[in-house]
């Protein structure tokens, strides 16, 4: 892993100096910290896709940054390289730094393709000391007689000097469903599967575990007694499992199967 570090200007458009008594302190912007952190990982932004950042809500001096860059394009299909980074607000320096191929993290785009990539940043208490980020993938499909949307979280923890992945490419939502695309016609049937994570009151190698809730949901369109086209929806099932660390990552313990509602 390589460590990267930055000395940047300050500039009126970039920074916020605060005045503190005789004291002051100065800021950088969300942008420059982004431009800086493209500059020391030698990423031409032009090669970049949903890049976003987020102030860390456990540290107010420290952003979190995470730089998709596309590889292997070739017409609508792509692959993004995973660059996270984490820097400080005061300084502009970046304290810590990701990186993941684009052939082991599951980020790319084809019929199928990435709507957004965006930073969780729920308060994931794993213990006392250690606290955890996610980032959320959602992808979904052009079809519209079969539309396909799901919601993919990773959960990352900083290390000395780095970041590590504790929870990979996790799905948090996943509906499916068949569609009548005749525009005279009202019948569309969906399967809506969410799984629901929040951190437990036990332990497992030190960290809490995380509890998932999953409930799987039925919601079909039809017209009604007044010729509208409403939704009824109905909860077919629910689940609950959890996560355990193994002393690199999370895992699913052997689920028990759902309850039929």
């Amino acid at each position: 892993m390589k460590k990267v570090s930055i000395l940047m200007l300050c500039i009126v458009t970039s920074c916020v100096v605060k005045k503190t008594g005789k004291k002051s302190t100065t800021t950088f912007s969300q942008e420059t910290l982004v431009s800086s952190a493209l500059k020391v990982l030698n990423i031409d932004a032009s090669r970049t896709d949903f890049v976003f950042s987020k102030i860390t809500p456990n540290n107010l001096e420290e952003t979190i940054i995470v730089i998709p860059e596309v590889v292997n394009e070739e017409d609508e299909v792509y692959e993004l390289n995973t660059n996270i980074v984490i820097a400080n607000n005061k300084t502009g320096k970046i304290t810590h730094h990701y990186f993941e191929s684009s052939k082991t993290n599951g980020w790319y785009s084809d019929a199928i393709f990435i709507e957004s990539i965006e930073i969780d940043t729920t308060n994931y208490k794993l213990n006392r000391s250690k606290n955890a980020f996610g980032v959320i993938v959602k992808k979904r499909s052009m079809s519209q007689p079969n539309p396909y949307n799901e919601e993919i979280i990773s959960l990352f923890t900083k290390e000395k000097g780095g970041i590590k992945k504790i929870l990979d490419s996790y799905i948090i939502y996943e509906d499916s469903g068949i569609v009548n695309v005749n525009m005279n016609a009202c019948y569309a049937d969906f399967k809506i599967v969410a799984n629901k994570l929040s951190v437990g009151d036990t332990k497992t190698n030190g960290y809490f575990d995380i509890l998932v809730h999953k409930t799987i949901t039925q919601r079909n369109f039809r017209d009604d007694e007044n010729g509208e086209c409403n939704p009824k929806e109905k909860i077919i099932a629910t689940e609950e499992t959890l996560l355990r660390f193994n002393k690199k990552e999370y895992k699913r313990e052997n689920p028990e199967m759902p309850t039929e509602q």
